[in-house]
């Protein structure tokens, strides 16, 4: 995670200092934030990241898709506005933001 953060911060040309914490401290941080509204780190959060999550197999190739370096898309995307951003997410995810886009079934009131 460290390298991702620097990786980031370096891109986006807003590097910062990072401080790591102990297990203990990690611990208690997820305890606490995890009561905040939002909770913007739970002590799911901390466990989840306890453990290695990658696979030992790439399946990738077998499924048709050929994988993107992180060098061509991060800078491209810390690039954008946070506006810009929010309006790619949405057209990749098929919102327009169009009411004719809305499910017919749906009640608009």
């Amino acid at each position: 995670m460290r390298e991702l953060v620097e990786y980031a911060g370096e891109v986006s040309g807003h590097p910062r200092r990072i401080w790591g914490l102990g297990d203990g401290l990690s611990r208690l941080q997820g305890r606490i934030l995890g009561r905040l509204p939002g909770q913007p780190y739970s002590y799911d959060n901390y466990l989840s990241a306890t453990v290695d999550n990658v696979c030992t197999h790439n399946a990738l190739p077998e499924l048709g898709i050929e994988p993107t370096g992180i060098d061509t898309v991060v800078p491209q995307y810390l690039r954008l506005t946070r506006a810009e951003r929010m309006r790619r997410g949405r057209t990749s995810a098929g919102a327009t933001g169009n009411k004719s886009d809305a499910d017919p079934t749906m009640d608009q009131r």
